[in-house]
């Protein structure tokens, strides 16, 4: 099966089109907006998102201790 370089350029351009919007990391303000806050366990903080499992969920990290 031969392709023109024309359809290799729109193949090309969907994947990349769809790779980034796939891999923009979200910061706190968008978890909040997103109802992402409360998606940890207790003790843990959403620190924007991670690809597991081929989808992306929050990316879970222990809280900081002050003092």
């Amino acid at each position: 099966m031969k392709i023109t370089t024309a359809q290799l350029r729109r193949i090309i351009k969907e994947e990349v089109e769809k790779f980034l919007s796939e891999d923009q990391e979200l910061d706190e303000e968008d978890l909040e907006e997103d109802g992402m806050s409360g998606a940890c366990w207790s003790g843990y903080e959403a620190y924007g998102m991670k690809r597991k499992g081929g989808r992306m969920v929050p990316n879970c990290v222990p809280k900081k201790r002050k003092g």
